[in-house]
């Protein structure tokens, strides 16, 4: 019976131990593919820009995140030739806060 029970934990201990593991080499994953992000929108965002996203970032996580996208799609699809400023980042924030639907609740 101890045996049974001593099992049963070494089990459970090293399912969690497997866990950790995994969470650990999200955890990982993600941070490195946030450094990519960020290091391609230095690449082709000005430092006042980078620092409007950052605002928007704090502000509007869900719009900052479809700029970044589309921003990044551009950058690997060659449609880049220079770095966004922050009047292009203007426009831009502009465009995708406009396209963003408005649903109204009438009673």
């Amino acid at each position: 019976m101890d045996e049974e029970l001593e099992e049963i934990e070494r089990r459970k201990i090293e399912k969690y131990k497997r866990d950790i593991e995994r969470k650990l080499a999200e955890a990982y994953q993600k941070q490195q593919m946030e450094a990519m992000k960020k290091a391609l929108l230095w690449k082709f965002l000005t430092s006042e820009a980078m620092e409007r996203l950052s605002r928007v970032r704090f502000a509007h996580p869900e719009i900052a995140e479809q700029v970044e996208f589309a921003i990044i799609q551009a950058a690997q699809t060659g449609q880049l030739k220079k770095k966004i400023d922050d009047q292009e980042l203007k426009q831009i924030l502009k465009e995708v806060s406009s396209s963003k639907r408005s649903f109204r609740i009438i009673k």
